[in-house]
Parts: structure tokens; sequence; C-alpha cells
């Protein structure tokens, strides 16, 4: 009898721990999938960042809220807290204007190179000006003559606040009789906003010069496929990072001192970046600032570079209504300043439009 009673309670026991089992499994698994349940529920609800776009975040329609007397052409430098608005005057002269805050601290200055630098003073006026912004600086490129020889000269331009400027004489070349572009000066936008001076561009020997006249790179195959004539200003954009010099459509690398072929053996091309305002503030993305395929809507855009491409991200176009003469561009550290000239109300005045950067 013993032995029975000892027989069934070993029984209840094993029976009362396969249920205490079966009960940890049954919550185990309850918890696993609750868990789960709540891992995919979470991640559900976790979207994506949708992508930066381009947006306006202000506009002047008059800046300092004075009329400018001409509305030709322009350029923009921006210095310190000092944004400078440039024009060409009478030969030899430029017309600065300077704004800080919404204000005119200078309006419409005149500095003529003549009473400036001594090299000019000595030549007869210059003809065939350029000019092309460098940042805290302008690039001011003219064709002198002094007698019988002439030189094609470039200055490196900086302005105070008070709406002087200074000429420093940075590249010259005396030009013998017969030559074609063999000297000829030409100036090209940096991506980094600086502008760079190039020189013989279709000779056996090209050189590549920053800002200040010193030589970055002296080429020796660039003239074998393309040629330019006297007086050409060629289309031209300086990739700093990747020491590319673009030429229309095609790619000269610095480094190797020869273009870049494809495959085939044919210059390799890529999308023309080749606007009227470019900033690349990384390696791989780009801002681009010009008029459209039909010249007329100006359109702010960041693009990556693609191997053989451009990807853009975001544009953005500058209404037409008021058929702007002329605009530029200006890269903040936070922002992205357009200015145009436009008749605002029937009169010549400076705009500017404020976006957000997304790079």
């Amino acid at each position: 009898m013993k032995k029975l009673f000892s027989i069934l309670f070993l029984a209840f026991i094993l029976i009362l721990s396969a249920c205490g089992k079966d009960e940890s499994a049954t919550e185990s698994n309850t918890t696993d999938a609750a868990s789960a349940e709540f891992t995919s529920d979470e991640a559900a609800g976790v979207e994506e960042a949708p992508p930066q776009v381009l947006e306006l975040q202000e506009k002047i329609d008059r800046v300092g809220d004075k009329v400018l007397t001409d509305g030709k052409e322009f350029y923009i430098v921006k210095k310190d807290e000092y944004t400078y608005l440039i024009q060409e005057g009478q030969r030899g002269e430029l017309v600065v204007s300077v704004e800080k805050d919404n204000e005119w601290v200078a309006f419409e200055v005149t500095s003529s190179i003549f009473e400036k630098d001594k090299t000019m003073a000595q030549r007869g006026i210059p003809y065939f000006p350029r000019f092309m912004s460098s940042s805290d600086s302008l690039l001011m490129s003219m064709e002198t003559s002094e007698g019988l020889t002439h030189y094609n000269s470039v200055y490196n331009v900086t302005f105070s606040p008070d709406g002087s400027a200074d000429f420093k004489l940075v590249k010259d070349t005396k030009l013998t009789e017969g030559t074609d572009a063999d000297h000829h000066i030409a100036l090209l936008h940096g991506t980094s906003g600086k502008a760079f001076i190039s020189q013989g561009l279709s000779d056996t020997t090209s050189e590549l010069y920053d800002d200040n006249g010193e030589r970055l790179y002296s080429l020796s195959n660039v003239g074998v496929t393309h040629t330019l004539t006297m007086g050409e200003q060629p289309p031209l954009l300086f990739d700093e990072d990747r020491k590319i010099l673009h030429v229309d459509n095609s790619m000269y690398d610095l480094e190797e001192d020869n273009w870049v072929w494809d495959d085939m053996g044919a210059e390799k091309e890529y999308d023309s970046i080749l606007t009227k305002n470019v900033y690349k503030p990384n390696e791989n993305g780009i801002y681009l600032f010009g008029t459209n395929e039909g010249g007329y809507d100006y359109t702010l855009s960041y693009s990556l570079l693609g191997e053989d491409t451009l990807i853009e991200s975001s544009s953005y176009e500058i209404p037409w209504d008021l058929y702007p003469k002329d605009a530029a561009m200006i890269v903040n550290k936070d922002t992205i300043d357009i200015y145009e000239i436009a008749e605002f109300q029937g009169e010549n005045s400076l705009q500017k439009y404020t976006f957000n950067r997304i790079d």
C-alpha cells in the first residue's frame, strides 16, 4: 500500500512539473511575440527623413531702398560683413556700392585705375575688359598698349567699406606681333568661389595661375585638340578638389597633364557645369547658378557629381516677372544669396533672394 501511494505521489509531482514547463514556454513565446510585434510596429513608425530642398527664406525687393543709376552687368564681392556691388564705369573706372544689414554705407563711389596704378597711367585706355569675382576680391583683365607695344594685363582689385578700390597688377604679358592666342589670358571660375587665370590655352605650353599671379600648373597638351582665337573667352571651370579643368564638355587632368580619355580613345565628356556661378562645398556636391537652356530664367540648383553626369538633388527657378538684367550668387556659411538687378516699380533696383544651404 505504501508502495502504491509513493508511485501515485511521484506521478503527481511529474505532472505538476510538466505543466509548469508548458506555462513557462507559453509565457516565453508570448513575450517574444509581443517583443517582435513591438519592434515591427516601432520600425514601421520610423520614417526616413525627406531629402532637403532649396527653399526661399527671404526676398528684399530693393536693397538699401535706393535706386541704381545703371542696370547693366555687375559683380558681387563679399568680405567680412560687407557686400560690394561693382559695375564698370568709364574705361578704367569701377563704380562701387557697399551694403551692410540692408543699408548702403557707400553708394556709387568711382575709382579710376589710372589714378591708382602708375603702370596703367603710362598706357592708353584699356580695351576688351573682363571681370570675375574671386571670393573677397575682383579680377580685372584687359588689353593695354604703350606706344606700339601691347600687353595683356590682369589686376586683383580689393575694396574698402568706404567704396574705394585698390588695383594690384598680378599678371602683365607683353604681346609680340603676329601672336594669336599664344599669350592670350582668360579668367576662369574655381569651384571654391575663387577665380583663376589661364594663359596660352591653344599654345604648346599653357599655364594656370591663382588670383595673385602665382603659377600653379604648366600644361603641355591643352592645345592638341582645342584652339582659341584672339579675344575669345573660353568657357572654363577649375575643379580644385579633383584637379580637373573643364573646357566645354571635356575634362583636362591637371595632375596627369593630359585630357581625360574614354575607353575608345576619345575625349571623355561630362555634363556641362559651366554656368554663371559655381560653388563646390564638398568633393561630391556642387551649387550651380545661371540661366536655363533658353537663356531666360535664372535657376539655382544643387547636384551630386556622378562619375559621368550630374545628379540634381534640388533646384529653384527665380521668377522672371521683372526681367532681371543680371544676377550673381554668394555662398555664405548657412545660406545662399542671389542678387539681381531688375526694374522694380520701374526703376533699377538690386534685389536679394536668400536660400537655405542643403549640402
